[in-house]
């Protein structure tokens, strides 16, 4: 669902992007913000093998440290 919501986000950007010509920066960072709190959350909790708890958000929306590892 996370990788769909950030696909969502960002096919909605590049649209508004195209339509209008350009964005405001500040829309652009709200924007993005949304999209990377949407990677990061799939990203840090594609192992979670059960319902998500509130405390569970917090931790998984913030950028990976173990992605590096995968280079």
């Amino acid at each position: 669902m996370q990788m769909q919501d950030a696909q969502e986000s960002l096919s909605d950007l590049i649209q508004n992007m195209f339509e209008a010509g350009k964005i405001d920066d500040t829309e652009f960072q709200i924007r993005i913000t949304h999209i990377y709190h949407h990677l990061n959350t799939a990203w840090n909790s594609r192992n979670r093998d059960r319902e998500p708890i509130d405390d569970d958000f917090e931790i998984e929306e913030k950028f990976p440290k173990d992605i590096d590892r995968l280079k």
